[in-house]
């Protein structure tokens, strides 16, 4: 099942514990388990996010973002990731995707959406 924000197809959400990205450049989207009347999917969105390598990325307590993480989803075992791959993009592009998408639907953990 894939899940759509803002018209573009991110991936089958899967637990953040054990996932293993391709090594491509995308926007990421952390979620809990629950339903939203955004989402309409069974979870709930938490934080945008872009990276130039998913595989490379930092979604653990280096990311400013995780405590915020934490306190939401009560322990890691029960955050989830869904991507949207975005080969050859530039940075800037990545980056205004994402954020646009923190604006649109203001997940809590987007402290620069709020």
């Amino acid at each position: 099942m894939v899940v759509n924000f803002g018209g573009y197809r991110f991936s089958e959400p899967v637990r953040l514990v054990g996932w293993k990205p391709l090594p491509s450049s995308g926007v990421y989207a952390l979620l809990i388990a629950g339903s939203s009347l955004l989402t309409r999917s069974g979870y709930q969105v938490i934080y945008f996010g872009e990276s130039k390598n998913l595989a490379g990325l930092s979604v653990d307590e280096h990311h400013p973002a995780y405590p915020c993480w934490l306190l939401l989803a009560g322990s890691r075992d029960n955050l989830y990731v869904s991507a949207y791959l975005t080969y050859n993009w530039l940075k800037a592009k990545r980056q205004a995707l994402a954020k646009k998408l923190a604006a649109d639907y203001r997940p809590f953990c987007n402290y620069e959406a709020r």
